[in-house]
């Protein structure tokens, strides 16, 4: 069984918002449904929970929003809406707690990756089942300098280099264990699920990812995600 972990318990503060961009509405659906409703097609993922904003405003409405566009999916895979915490890792911990079922696998995606595909939740999910943890990366095309007060301290450049993407699916009980290690080391804020695995001696699969399965960061990539949901959605229409 794989369950789906879908985190979108963040406020989005580099947007400059007052509404979490979760929820911002593209062609008339707010765009966490499009994020469900990869997972909600996919042939491998059984039950999905939703992680969501504790404190925001009028919550119940946007929810009800969400499920009411999810309402034409038979079966019903979102099965647990829950609060998520002060950090991803946090939110990502209670959700991970909130599956009952106890799944063999579990696939954590980030809400505002909408443009997933169920390709390439399938491809990282099978991934996953032969090799115990899996993640999907597309290389790095441009010499990478790390920069300090607006100077260059380092060239990394890109061999070896890859950008890593979510959906990231891991065997359940592995990733609790990398949850509770990094818990025990004072750890609060990873950057993403396949750190803390990293972190525990795990190994980790890699996939290749998807160049259009962009995050909404800034408010700069809001026109591009629009643009490329709208023709997807056209596409399915």
């Amino acid at each position: 069984m794989v369950a789906a972990v879908i985190v979108a318990g963040g406020i989005g503060k580099r947007m400059s918002i007052p509404l979490p961009k979760q929820f911002l509405e593209i062609k008339g659906k707010p765009l966490i449904f499009y994020t469900i409703r990869a997972f909600q097609v996919s042939e491998v993922i059984q039950e999905i929970c939703l992680v969501v904003p504790a404190n925001m405003e009028d919550k119940e409405e946007h929810i009800k929003k969400v499920l009411k566009d999810l309402d034409n999916f038979k079966p019903k895979k979102l099965r647990y809406i829950i609060d998520g915490g002060s950090t991803r890792q946090e939110s990502v911990w209670n959700g991970l707690c909130a599956l009952v079922s106890k799944p063999k696998y579990v696939a954590i995606h980030d809400a505002s990756r909408p443009l997933v595909t169920p390709a390439l939740i399938e491809k990282v999910a099978r991934a996953a089942q032969r090799y115990g943890a899996a993640v999907p990366v597309i290389p790095v095309r441009d010499t990478i300098k790390r920069i300090n007060e607006g100077k260059v301290i380092a060239t990394l450049g890109k061999e070896g280099l890859a950008i890593v993407q979510t959906p990231q699916v891991f065997l359940y009980e592995a990733i609790l264990e990398a949850h509770h290690f990094a818990m025990k080391k004072g750890i609060k804020d990873a950057p993403d699920d396949a750190y803390l695995l990293e972190l525990a001696g795990k190994d980790i699969f890699l996939v290749e990812g998807e160049e259009w399965n962009l995050k909404l960061t800034f408010a700069s990539d809001l026109p591009i995600i629009e643009t490329l949901l709208s023709k997807a959605c056209h596409e399915k229409d």
